[in-house]
């Protein structure tokens, strides 16, 4: 299996490497650090993951996203297109390997990231569900990406519904 579709145990060292990836994105792309998030699950102390950093770009608007990806090419991110309507991929083959998504700060991608990353934080069993539901899923349907994160879609919008639900 390539090295990024196994789910290993989680490693706190990853936090690390994303705080050193966000002082250089931030200075490259000139927005706030405040604007830059660890999402996906090396963001979720605990939580089994595929040995990728995925770091969340919150711009002004759309129309900042080809400035972004011009200015990400230097830093070795490759683009790789809108795998999520309103955002953009972007990928660095490190290792580690790092995936950048632009979106829009505030915007619809932006909060439910956030939201769905504080769920699993503050409930331990729904993290150790998603885990055990991320293996599960490699195993039936393997080295296919879109597959794989259909497969967790249904998952994802019921611990969502139960996020926004226990807010305040």
């Amino acid at each position: 299996m390539p090295n990024s579709y196994r789910i290993v145990r989680h490693d706190p060292g990853r936090a690390a490497i994303f705080y050193a990836e966000r002082a250089v994105l931030a200075e490259a792309l000139r927005v706030p650090r405040d604007c830059i998030e660890h999402i996906g699950s090396t963001a979720v102390p605990g939580l089994g993951a595929k040995p990728i950093i995925d770091v969340m770009i919150g711009v002004e608007s759309e129309t900042d996203y080809q400035r972004c990806v011009a200015l990400l090419a230097p830093l070795g991110y490759d683009h790789r297109g809108d795998t999520v309507p309103g955002t953009l991929y972007n990928r660095k083959q490190g290792p580690p390997r790092v995936n950048a998504h632009l979106c829009v700060f505030g915007g619809g991608f932006w909060v439910e990231r956030l939201l769905f990353r504080a769920h699993l934080r503050a409930h331990p069993e729904t993290a150790r569900e998603y885990e055990e539901l991320k293996r599960q899923v490699l195993i039936d349907v393997g080295q296919d990406p879109p597959a794989y994160n259909a497969a967790k879609e249904p998952f994802i919008r019921e611990v969502l519904g139960r996020a926004r639900r226990s807010r305040p």
